[in-house]
């Protein structure tokens, strides 16, 4: 029964990792979030309306993205009718924060809802995401060796 369920929900979602002939489909990328910025040498700089820095603790789920001690640079202060199949958000489920992947987005009745997808993972997220549970939207991934948060 288990592994019904699992081949149906790769038939429905499309998605099959373990399929080589697979590989090279195009997917969802992230959407353009940082409309300026400055890169040299020795600095980078992002310009945001309301960027923090995250670290990642080691669930595995974004591997081979991102991993424990990465950081991201979240936008905070965005316009969620902005966000698309592809993007990278943070968003709030079960007393944490989750950065996962935008695999779906669909409307009811009461607005958005998002459908999140660790792409390690080999199922959806079970939560219902709406627009109040996105706590922001990863602009930049530093791979840094930084101790967790």
């Amino acid at each position: 029964m288990i592994k019904f369920i699992y081949n149906l929900l790769q038939n429905i979602l499309g998605y099959d990792k373990h399929h080589p002939e697979k590989s090279g489909e195009e997917r969802p990328s992230p959407g353009y979030w940082i409309s300026d910025f400055d890169c040299t040498t020795k600095a980078l700089s992002f310009k945001g309306n309301n960027l923090i820095c995250m670290s990642i603790s080691g669930t595995n789920s974004m591997d081979s993205v991102i991993d424990k001690g990465h950081r991201l640079i979240v936008e905070r202060d965005f316009d969620r009718n902005n966000l698309i199949e592809g993007d990278m958000i943070v968003y709030l489920a079960i007393g944490k924060k989750i950065c996962h992947q935008i695999s779906k987005i669909e409307e009811d009745e009461t607005g958005k809802k998002y459908t999140c997808w660790g792409i390690n993972n080999h199922i959806p997220d079970p939560y219902i995401i709406r627009n109040e549970n996105i706590y922001g939207v990863v602009v930049a991934i530093l791979y840094t060796k930084g101790q967790t948060q």
